[in-house]
């Protein structure tokens, strides 16, 4: 079963043939594991194996839409302290994010 490409190789189902169980997996990964199952580890393993992969926290992800609905607002006529009392930051704030996210 071909599920993808990465690079210009060709991921080949999941270690598959391979007989990758559980207990095989080092113990650093188990948490991973539990989370996101065996089957998708594995997939994660051929598509980005040895490489570093940064994960952000979900407050980052939050921090990401805020970031977008401040730009939004401000877009809109919202003033930078309107945006700074609403959103609970500093003015400075408000203006570093409406700066780098133009």
């Amino acid at each position: 079963m071909k599920i993808g490409t990465n690079a210009g190789h060709t991921l080949t189902g999941l270690g598959i043939g391979l007989g990758i169980e559980l207990k095989d997996i080092p113990s650093q990964y188990s948490d991973i594991v539990e989370v996101m199952g065996l089957d998708k580890f594995i997939e994660i393993c051929e598509f980005s194996g040895g490489q570093n992969i940064y994960i952000p926290t979900v407050k980052t992800l939050e921090n990401t839409i805020r970031n977008k609905e401040i730009l939004n607002s401000y877009r809109d006529g919202y003033s930078i302290k309107e945006l700074s009392k609403k959103y609970n930051l500093t003015t400075s704030s408000i203006r570093h994010i409406v700066k780098n996210s133009l």
